[in-house]
């Protein structure tokens, strides 16, 4: 499947499903969130989306949508965000952090200077992740409501359902059963 057509599914998947779109866009803003985040993915997003009472289809969607790609994208300017976020240079961090994962030992994790890398790092993650997820939230419930109308106006115009705009007072009947 081509990049181009993997978008295309995520989108009308994220169109077709039916549920508020709130619920919609939370979903897969948690799952964009869990799913750039390093370690965690669809399982964790899943967790969310039931913490938060999100749809959890969508949220599975956005966690395999951007799982590893993004993550790989994202290393630069998480390590930059978490160096300014702890005040340190860029670069030595990102030296750092190549030095760490070259000379890997699980034993480095628990010294001083893992936790010197990886605390800023993993910080630089959580906020590049969160800002993409609210992004990814705001465009999915545009994208949701958007389709949403123009649907139900095209059904208008063809004479499929009744008047878009809000439900009539009294669950549809009339006023009153006399």
């Amino acid at each position: 499947m081509t990049f181009k057509n993997t978008i295309r599914y995520v989108y009308l998947k994220i169109l077709r499903t039916n549920d508020a779109p709130h619920r919609i866009a939370l979903g897969f803003a948690l799952g964009v969130f869990s799913g750039i985040f390093p370690g965690v993915g669809p399982v964790f997003a899943l967790v969310l989306a039931f913490l938060f009472r999100a749809n959890k289809a969508t949220a599975v969607l956005g966690a395999v949508s951007v799982n590893t790609w993004v993550t790989v994208i994202i290393l630069v300017p998480a390590i930059k965000t978490g160096a300014l976020v702890f005040g340190l240079k860029w670069e030595n961090l990102k030296d750092s952090y190549y030095q760490l994962k070259n000379d890997f030992g699980w034993r480095d994790l628990l010294r001083d200077g893992g936790r010197d890398v990886l605390l800023p790092i993993l910080t630089g993650f959580l906020l590049c992740a969160a800002l993409i997820a609210v992004l990814a939230y705001v465009i999915s419930y545009v994208v949701v409501k958007n389709y949403r109308r123009l649907k139900q106006e095209r059904a208008f115009l063809f004479g499929h359902t009744r008047r878009p705009g809000p439900a009539p007072k009294g669950g549809g009947r009339s006023a009153r059963l006399e």
